[in-house]
């Protein structure tokens, strides 16, 4: 009895590692139209196995590996910075789906470029030219790149 490789994916949103068999996308379709749909936070985004566009971005861009938090040029969580400091968000470590759908309708998604702005009473950001005051538990879920 040979065992199959299980094949694992990633989501591009929320960076959580899933089978693709798990979730396939709501859409009418039923699952022929090659989305895959994250469990966790509910991203609906083409199955790279199923599609040319997406073979050939990636073939283009390549894949983009997150870095480890803390580690050498890795992430850090948005409450560890100091005031003025700028990074770039490199994934959102939310305690549930909504929260996600919250800051992605901020414009708080991965590759967004950011500014802390003060830490107390409340967390400041700013993002281009918009300031947005966030909850310090909200907060500690964004983890980004800070810019050396």
């Amino acid at each position: 009895m040979a065992l199959t490789p299980e094949v694992s994916l990633r989501c591009p949103l929320c960076n959580k590692a899933f089978s693709p068999q798990a979730e396939t996308c709501a859409c009418p379709f039923a699952g022929k139209c090659g989305l895959i749909r994250c469990p966790t936070c509910g991203y609906e985004f083409p199955d790279p196995s199923r599609s040319i566009a997406a073979r050939w971005l990636s073939r283009i861009f390549g894949t983009h590996q997150h870095p480890r938090i803390n580690g050498e040029g890795g992430m850090t969580r948005l409450l560890d910075l100091q005031p003025g400091q700028c990074g770039e968000v490199a994934a959102l470590q939310v305690s549930h789906p909504t929260r996600l759908n919250e800051l992605s309708s901020l414009g708080i998604l991965p590759g967004t470029r950011l500014r802390l702005k003060q830490l107390r009473p409340s967390v400041v950001i700013q993002i281009d030219e918009t300031t947005l005051a966030l909850d310090s538990d909200v907060a500690g879920e964004i983890l980004l790149v800070p810019n050396r």
